[in-house]
């Protein structure tokens, strides 16, 4: 298969690493596998540059941890991805990376599997740091809501084209759920489509359905200056809603087990051991909402911890849609009720950095943001508060004459599928489709 590069790099240490990483899962076994099988192999069949970063990410951890992980660590992240785990390669998986982070350390290394209490140390100038990871995956709730998001674009989609519609562009935002009159499916899919069939090019719709809000506008497409094709009908669709499921008390139950393990299997903690929590957040979390639970749970508890480590893989499209960066946001939340505080045990230049293989390394150190690739991006990195969000869309630009040559390069935005429509004199018209990923979500990261 051929993969998009991930980012600025030779082809030649792309593909090493990944055959590194290949060539210890079983490369004959992976060729072999359903691609919906598991995390991995969902990424590995993929050929968009967001699988190639997840994967080269988690190749190259590979690289930098195996020579100082246990080998019976090893043994059993190949069993998980073998058996289709997806619970314990995904778990796994945040454990290589989270370490790999740490690699610019003399002395980082994997704890045995089943390990109590913790799952890598970090060690240097005499002192010891026991981590705990735990990878706070997409809700069941968020699950439940993209599957719905996905249903009502297929609606959307479908009863544009055949109403011929112009092209547009479609927000839906639940702006009420506590509504009374809140539509029934069926009743919101017949609002939708009722509200599409007056929409007509250059008109601004903006209209309740239940607790919705509803806004149809042209697609007038984003800073670069782009203009849609004017044959071929393009579309956005946006869905927002408020969080559906307690993400909350999910977040808080992975810090409280990890608090307790650490407590009950970590060992001494004084001036040369302490322990840490690191914990992976999805896109729908914020950092700053995780930050203000912990220092609640701080204020009443856990002293056996001295710090957390919040981290997330993100992506987000450049001001004018032309790429898309990578990010590693992290932040660092010490505990001022830890039996040892982080600024005491922290010797000068100990731990204060974050190494990732690929992209842009940001330390959130007051109000955190999302990074989500919406088409009106400015380039900065937006924040939707406590909300999930879906973006889909097929949009057509024409292929802009430059000289002799034609330009056919492809803005970026998770979730839409690009097209550019090159019109020949005297052979007619062809298309040329982008390799798109399915959204701005990371699978195994």
């Amino acid at each position: 298969m051929k993969r998009q590069l991930p980012g600025p790099m030779p082809l030649d240490e792309f593909k090493d690493t990944i055959k590194g990483f290949e060539d210890y899962v079983g490369a004959d076994w992976l060729r072999s596998q359903p691609h919906d099988a598991s995390p991995l192999t969902q990424v590995w069949n993929r050929a968009d540059y967001t699988a190639s970063l997840e994967l080269f990410t988690v190749a190259d951890s590979y690289k930098q941890m195996a020579w100082r992980t246990d080998a019976s660590w090893l043994a059993k992240y190949q069993e998980a991805i073998r058996t289709h785990n997806a619970t314990d390669i995904l778990s796994q998986t945040y454990e290589l990376t989270s370490a790999a982070v740490f690699r610019y350390e003399p002395e980082v290394k994997l704890c045995p599997p089943s390990h109590p209490g913790y799952d890598f140390t970090l060690s240097a100038l005499g002192k010891t740091i026991r981590v705990s990871c735990k990878k706070l995956g997409v809700s069941d709730g968020e699950k439940a809501f993209h599957k719905r998001a996905q249903e009502i674009y297929e609606q959307v989609r479908d009863s544009a084209s055949k109403a011929g519609l112009p092209s547009f562009q479609m927000t839906l935002k639940l702006v009420d759920p506590n509504d009374k009159l809140k539509p029934s499916p069926v009743e919101l899919q017949s609002g939708i489509t009722r509200t599409l069939a007056t929409y007509r090019d250059g008109q601004f719709i903006n209209r309740p359905i239940g607790g919705w809000r509803m806004t149809v506008d042209p697609l007038c497409y984003g800073p670069a200056g782009l203009v849609v094709d004017r044959d071929y009908a393009s579309h956005q669709f946006i869905c927002i809603t408020p969080f559906s499921q307690d993400e909350q008390g999910r977040f808080e139950d992975r810090f409280k087990n990890a608090a307790h393990m650490l407590k009950k299997h970590g060992g001494l903690i004084d001036k040369g051991n302490m322990n840490m929590v690191m914990i992976g957040l999805p896109l729908s979390v914020s950092f700053a909402k995780a930050r203000e639970w912990l220092n609640k749970k701080f204020a009443r508890d856990n002293s056996s911890v001295s710090a957390v480590m919040l981290t997330r893989f993100a992506t987000a499209s450049a001001r004018d849609m032309s790429e898309t960066n990578v990010y590693f946001e992290y932040t660092f939340i010490p505990n001022p009720s830890a039996q040892v505080k982080w600024e005491e045990f922290k010797p000068e230049g100990f731990m204060n950095r974050a190494t990732v293989p690929i992209g842009n390394v940001i330390e959130v150190t007051e109000q955190a943001t999302e990074s989500l690739n919406m088409l009106n991006m400015d380039g900065k990195l937006k924040n939707l508060g406590d909300m999930y969000m879906f973006q889909r869309g097929q949009v057509y630009l024409p292929a802009a004459p430059k000289g002799e040559e034609m330009k056919l390069n492809f803005p970026e935005a998770q979730g839409i599928q690009y097209h550019r429509v090159v019109r020949i004199p005297g052979q007619g018209v062809i298309g040329i489709t982008a390799i798109t990923p399915p959204d701005n979500t990371m699978v195994l990261l």
